[in-house]
């Protein structure tokens, strides 16, 4: 399992040129090395949530819209996923997945189930 961080990001009081202070990091854990997060709606609650490829599977950790994240169900994605990227492959409506991996050197398009909100996906 790896363990990888969210920073929250926290401004400090108004300054002219003030850098960022980072709250004390939150860990949440993936099967193998964490590659690629990526935050993005999956649920369609108007709250970004993290989908995070890891050896041989997407994680997806959802929002609580306090900051948090909770995981909320891993899928299988054989073969290292190294990159991943989300848009409408089919045209309807819902957002798609692809995976890419330098293991194999395949393209993996995982389409959400029509009349779903991104609760599932088929390879």
């Amino acid at each position: 399992m790896a363990t990888w961080a969210v920073m929250n990001l926290v401004m400090a009081a108004p300054a002219t040129h003030a850098a960022p202070v980072f709250r004390t990091p939150t860990y949440y854990t993936v099967a193998g090395p964490a590659r690629r997060p990526i935050a993005y709606d999956w649920n369609q609650d108007h709250s970004p949530d993290l989908l995070v490829a890891g050896s041989d599977s997407i994680t997806v950790f959802l929002n609580d819209h306090e900051g948090h994240f909770s995981r909320s169900h891993a899928f299988s994605n054989p073969r290292s996923p190294r990159e991943m990227a989300v848009a409408d492959l089919n045209g309807d409506g819902i957002d798609d997945l692809l995976t890419g991996t330098s293991v194999d050197g395949y393209v993996r398009a995982y389409l959400t189930r029509s009349g779903l909100t991104n609760t599932g996906v088929t390879g």
